[in-house]
């Protein structure tokens, strides 16, 4: 089932069930079922992919004591400490897993240091993280304040309860049956409807202490995200998603929820913030309530980019291809895939001595490089090398490589930037990289043989750039959208 399919299952499902019948506590949750029915599709075929609704958010432990200007404070549904100056006029918003790693493997925000570098000179910037084990406390980027929801559990009427399951079993079993198994149930959907129902009292007592003008966050498409949304619309904050990755036909996940009348779980935010008018000319039209705006990658801002290097010199046989692996491409396999795609393993097999391939993991999947550098392994050395480019900052691995292979990650984007030629494998990127392919920027390579051919026959590097990183045109958009 690919991601258009899983679309047509969910419009089929609204035409037949009435989405305004599912509604737990008073608020309708249709789009709620509607993002599980897409988890559900994603773990198809890699039950792993749990990890998509986001990581169990627990406290760190302790609160730490409040230092003088330290802000220490007891909420209702959870603490809040770290330094606040005032009120924030924007709060980025991040969970464990959007943080990075440096040299010394210290956190890294990328958001938040580039939203301070591009608006600090004008407005009070702030991060607030959810707090979680797999991220201490300790050596978060300055200006960080962190949130310690309680978790109290949110108890629901039973005669409430009953009603809900009753409209979720004709939808449970129209999905089931079109996926081919199992994968729905009425008591996981219930379990995470009642944690988002958990999370709403922490993100409102956050939101009401701190009173930020704007949130900004990235991949709203999270369960915490979701209970953040729901909130901040109810108070009045607006809510920007900063892309992290492309459009194409799961731009309906995104945006194509019917009308629903009272209170809903909205997964659309207000703005969508993208890397710059290329990618803004890529999406959809939205619905009425959302904007698009063309506002340059804030990650990029920093003013700490690795320069671009000089251009490789151009040596058939012994090019450096870097493989960009995905966390998510197993979902969209028509079988249960391995670390790396077959195409990709075929084309390695395929290819000539001279010729390095070096294999970026997703971070989820850092453990298995050993793995995969064993399996390629032969008489005269590692064939793959994995542990290095996927420990390696991404611009470090994409500049020590000739050409970039992937299947469809919003990485060939950032290959592209630093002047890399870039093949993409899987058709999905027919959609989300269709402009790149049609002006010759990208290379569409489906198979093992075509995927070596377009790597033996190398090419100038693109000289298009798209990403803006202008921080004088995002203060601009940010202005816009401020109340």
């Amino acid at each position: 089932m690919s991601i258009g399919d899983f679309n047509a299952l969910a419009r089929r499902i609204a035409a037949r069930h009435d989405p305004a019948e599912l509604h737990l506590a008073g608020v309708n949750l249709w789009s709620f079922f509607r993002l599980m029915l897409f988890y559900a599709h994603e773990r198809r075929h890699l039950p792993a992919m749990r990890h998509l609704m986001g990581a169990a958010a627990a406290p760190l432990g302790a609160p730490p004591p409040a230092a003088d200007g330290d802000l220490g404070r007891r909420l209702s549904d959870g603490f809040l400490s770290g330094k606040l100056a005032g009120r924030p006029d924007v709060l980025v918003v991040q969970l464990a897993a959007d943080y990075g790693r440096d040299a010394a493997g210290h956190p890294v925000d990328p958001l938040y240091r580039g939203a301070e570098a591009a608006f600090g000179a004008t407005h009070r910037v702030a991060a607030l993280l959810l707090a979680h084990p797999a991220l201490p406390a300790a050596g978060l980027p300055a200006g960080t304040l962190v949130l310690a929801p309680l978790h109290r559990p949110f108890v629901a009427e039973p005669a409430d309860l009953a009603r809900f399951g009753a409209a979720l079993a004709p939808r449970i079993a129209m999905a089931n049956a079109a996926l081919g198994a199992p994968l729905l149930s009425a008591a996981e959907i219930l379990a995470w409807a009642l944690r988002l129902f958990g999370l709403r009292p922490a993100w409102r007592a956050a939101l009401v202490a701190l009173q930020p003008r704007v949130i900004v966050l990235q991949s709203y498409l999270r369960l915490e995200h979701l209970a953040l949304l729901s909130v901040a619309r109810e108070i009045g904050v607006p809510v920007i998603d900063h892309q992290h990755g492309m459009f194409a036909d799961g731009a309906d996940l995104y945006l194509s929820y019917p009308p629903i009348p009272g209170p809903q779980i909205d997964p659309t935010p207000d703005v969508f913030w993208f890397w710059g008018d290329f990618f803004a000319g890529l999406a959809p039209t939205p619905p009425p309530h959302v904007r698009l705006v063309a506002g340059g990658d804030l990650r990029r801002m920093a003013g700490r980019e690795t320069p671009t290097p000089p251009a490789r010199a151009d040596d058939p046989a012994r090019r450096t291809i870097l493989y960009l692996h995905q966390g998510t491409l197993a979902a969209y396999e028509p079988r249960p895939s391995p670390v790396l795609p077959a195409c990709i393993a075929d084309a390695i097999a395929a290819s000539p001595p001279g010729w390095r391939w070096r294999v970026r993991l997703h971070p989820r999947f850092a453990a298995q490089a050993p793995a995969v550098e064993q399996a390629f392994a032969r008489g005269d050395g590692p064939a793959v090398v994995a542990a290095e480019p996927s420990a390696a900052p991404l611009a470090a691995a994409l500049d020590g490589a000739d050409i970039v292979v992937t299947g469809f990650s919003a990485g060939a984007i950032d290959a592209h930037e630093r002047g890399k030629r870039v093949i993409l494998h899987h058709p999905l990127a027919q959609g989300m990289f269709a402009r790149c392919i049609e002006d010759g920027e990208m290379v569409y390579a489906p198979t093992a043989a075509e995927i070596v051919a377009a790597i033996a026959a190398g090419g100038p590097p693109p000289a298009a750039r798209h990403v803006d990183v202008d921080p004088a045109r995002a203060r601009a958009a940010l202005a816009a959208i401020l109340p």
